[in-house]
């Protein structure tokens, strides 16, 4: 006796960060946004997904599943940034099994200084991030 058997196959659970959009510098003092898509690529669930934007003021997520895809739009201060800033959106989850995956994109966003001052802040702003670095 033959009977059909209907087996699903699942794709590995895929994430991509896309539409990275921010500004190349600003001036000290100034608001700015960053955005980016993660974008869910894959018909199965990424599972235990945590969004790290590393660098100064970095901020941490973390969701359960990234069920569809989500955008980001985050606001930044300029004031607390050193002229140059180097920051990294990483993304890592899980599938089923535990396996786990992970995904980066870098960019970076000079600083301005208006005057000498802020030139001075902006150079102890860059020690501040230094040492915080180191521990």
């Amino acid at each position: 006796k033959k009977t059909p058997v209907k087996i699903a196959v699942m794709d590995l659970p895929a994430i991509e960060i896309k539409e990275v959009e921010y500004p190349q510098s600003v001036n000290y003092k100034d608001n700015f946004k960053v955005s980016f898509l993660l974008d869910k690529i894959s018909a199965s669930e990424p599972e235990e997904v945590e969004l790290v934007l590393a660098g100064p003021r970095g901020k941490t997520w973390k969701m359960d599943k990234l069920t569809n895809s989500r955008k980001f739009v985050l606001d930044m201060e300029s004031s607390g940034l050193q002229k140059k800033n180097d920051f990294s959106v990483k993304v890592r989850w899980k599938d089923q099994r535990g396996k786990e995956y992970t995904e980066e994109e870098s960019f970076f966003v000079l600083v301005e200084a208006a005057s000498f001052g802020d030139s001075l802040v902006m150079a102890f702003n860059g020690l501040v991030i230094w040492l915080e670095n180191l521990f």
